[in-house]
């Protein structure tokens, strides 16, 4: 639509329900009146024709202006005069479309008309009375059975102007008026003879100012009570107990607030109620469960932007989304607020001005904003960080753990870029409460509060402690108090009595096997022809034990394995491993059970505790494929050293491979922990 119309700095379109109500109006089947326009930020320019006909209504509406007057232009044409009333905008704000609408003869109200403008109008919040008029030439098809109108808080007549005006003197009849011997009072004023003021004459502050006959007739009192108060006016004497004085305003350095002291202070007012960040690991949007993704390239570094970790996708609907359950669960969210969602995003490797296929939309069945339109790509650079902000209130939305996508809060793209090469970029996502996006930050529990350095004890160096250091109200014992016949672990000691713990004596050294007091390796060699214990029983060597290690299954800590919340693990849950470290590769095989049988629910096994990262995944079970299918062998998805799989009536059991090459489900790694 704005190729065709480059020259028009504005348009209006009539929607598909304002062409019904025009047919019908030509038909004299109807009325219709026009009762309001909505004003909103959104940026319609650029779409077409079809897509404006089919609104009902506008995203982004900042204020509802009242109908001022309706004319008739012609037979089929109306001038709508609307009237924004700036007093009752909610801030400032770009108004970018206009949305009107009209109810007809059968009660029903409509979007009639939607007009777009090129470049936005500025609506400047004021609370001085200040309103602006656009006038909207809309087709009704029949203006004879339109109601012609004229709102009388909005319109004021030439007659009634010229009588408001009739009282009022111009300027120049003004000063013609006023006498010479006025006296203005932003001006001395030199009095040429003698003026009579009939009730008295007062000071600022509304207290009497004597007269040379009061003066003559007074006391010694009045006089005295005179003096002192003229002293006070005249010479600017003031009381000297009711007066700060400059010396009682030093103080200290030590106890007057550092530069470093107030930026703290400002950083904890930034991160309080006011702005602050509800999402957690905002930072590097990888916290499993918050945060979820499907794009592999996630976790790559791209950089930071504002302290934020820049993630890019490549493709559409793939962006990362943050998990509406962990924001029930940690009860930080209402339906009575208002909420912001931001992000900062741009585009990379192709120019936005041709990308008028692409939008970003916000996405939450949670929210009032679910499927919004948040940004248009055409009027971006290349390159350029721009924050998209969406304001909207969370619904009472009863959660539905198999929906989970749909309940996730994410900004998404509607197309791929087409340059090859090319992505989107994120980042500093922040969601807080209020309608207005404040500054990124990350959540204040992710904020280390900064101590007075000179009242830290370091790690290293020398540390001087004006008092005894205590460890559970206990003091320490100092190297100066020990007494001097102590025996030290680094020095030899002659015990002149006997040796004893726990009541045994300790065996002296012709009576021991030598060993090495730091590994417990025998320092000397010892043969044991025939070692036994409890009676008989063979005692395994070193190297039976290895050897059995070696090829042995062991089953990982069910602390590992972890379910989102909400769920449990079934007592039957059971995984096993097997290390191979002469090839990398760590064995897996069991299976994972919930108490409840549910589909698509993602489990996660931890292998971080065994090793450091995974290098390929050759992993396959049988579990979720997708909501046409019941049971079916698929793969897992990885995410640093932690596996996620999808359950298939509560459980999921890891098989291995089949064919004559068939082999156990494995992992390859570079090093063990």
């Amino acid at each position: 639509m704005a190729s065709n119309d480059e020259q028009r700095s504005a348009t209006t379109i009539l929607t598909t329900a304002a062409q019904s109500i025009a047919a019908r109006l030509i038909a004299n089947e109807t009325t219709a009146k026009f009762t309001k326009a909505e004003i909103s930020t959104t940026n319609l320019f650029n779409q077409s024709v079809t897509e404006l006909q089919v609104l009902t209504s506008l995203d982004n509406v900042q204020q509802t202006a009242d109908i001022n007057t309706v004319t008739v232009i012609n037979s089929n044409t109306v001038n709508v005069n609307v009237a924004i009333d700036q007093t009752k905008a909610p801030n400032n704000y770009q108004m970018n479309s206009v949305g009107l609408f009209a109810v007809d003869g059968d009660g029903k109200e409509v979007l009639y008309s939607v007009t777009v403008l090129k470049d936005p109008v500025y609506i400047h919040q004021d609370a001085m009375g200040s309103a602006l008029g656009i006038d909207l030439e809309t087709v009704v098809g029949q203006a004879s059975n339109v109601e012609i109108s004229v709102n009388p808080a909005g319109a004021v007549t030439n007659e009634i102007l010229k009588a408001t005006l009739a009282d009022y003197v111009k300027t120049d009849d003004v000063k013609s008026l006023i006498p010479a011997t006025v006296i203005d009072g932003s001006k001395p004023a030199d009095f040429k003879e003698a003026v009579t003021l009939e009730k008295g004459a007062v000071d600022g502050a509304g207290n009497a100012i004597a007269t040379t006959k009061n003066v003559s007739d007074g006391d010694a009192e009045t006089l005295k009570s005179a003096k002192e108060y003229a002293d006070t006016k005249v010479s600017g004497k003031a009381d000297d107990s009711t007066v700060v004085h400059t010396a009682d305003m030093r103080k200290p350095a030590g106890d007057v607030a550092g530069i470093d002291e107030v930026s703290t202070l400002q950083t904890q007012v930034d991160n309080s109620a006011v702005g602050t960040n509800l999402l957690l690991d905002s930072q590097t949007q990888t916290r499993t469960p918050s945060w979820t993704t499907g794009n592999n390239d996630w976790t790559k570094d791209q950089g930071t932007y504002l302290g934020s970790n820049i993630k890019y996708v490549t493709a559409a609907w793939t962006n990362a989304r943050y998990s509406y359950k962990d924001l029930l669960d940690r009860g930080v969210i209402n339906t009575t607020d208002d909420f912001t969602y931001s992000i900062y995003f741009r585009v990379v490797g192709e120019d936005p001005a041709g990308m008028s296929y692409a939008l970003a939309r916000f996405y939450s069945i949670a929210t009032t904003k679910n499927s919004s339109t948040t940004l248009q790509l055409t009027s971006l650079k290349e390159g350029q960080w721009t924050r998209i902000v969406v304001p909207f209130k969370f619904i009472d939305a009863k959660y539905d753990p198999t929906n989970d996508y749909h309940y996730s809060i994410r900004v998404e793209m509607s197309a791929a870029p087409k340059v090859a090469g090319a992505r989107y970029e994120f980042a500093a996502p922040k969601l807080e409460k209020g309608s207005v996006a404040t500054d990124w930050c990350p959540n204040p529990a992710e904020v280390l509060t900064k101590s007075d350095d000179s009242k830290v004890a370091h790690l290293s160096g020398a540390n001087n402690f004006d008092t005894v250091p205590t460890v559970n109200n206990n003091p320490l014992l100092l190297a100066s108090s020990l007494p001097s016949d102590l025996a030290r672990t680094g020095q030899d000691a002659n015990f002149t009595g006997k040796l004893q713990q726990n009541g045994q004596d300790v065996a002296l050294a012709n009576n021991t096997i030598a060993r090495n007091p730091d590994t417990g390796v025998v320092s000397e060699p010892v043969d044991f022809t025939k070692l036994t214990v409890n009676g008989g029983k063979s005692v395994a060597t070193s190297d039976d034990l290895k050897s059995l290690e070696a090829s042995a299954w062991r089953q990982l800590d069910n602390k590992y394995i972890i379910p989102p919340s909400g769920y449990t693990l079934a007592p039957s849950t059971s995984i096993l491993y097997r290390i191979d470290d002469s090839a990398h590769k760590l064995y897996l095989s069991g299976s994972i059970a919930l108490t409840l049988m549910l589909n698509a629910v993602s489990v996660t096994i931890q292998l971080g505790s065994i090793i450091k990262s995974i290098l390929t995944l050759s992993v396959t079970y049988i579990g979720y494929h997708d909501v046409y299918s019941s049971w079916a062998v698929v793969h897992p998805t990885q995410s640093g050293t932690n596996l996620t799989f999808l359950t298939e009536e509560g459980g999921a059991g890891i098989t291995g491979t089949s064919g004559a090459n068939g082999e156990l489900s494995y992992v390859t790694y570079d090093e063990l922990v």
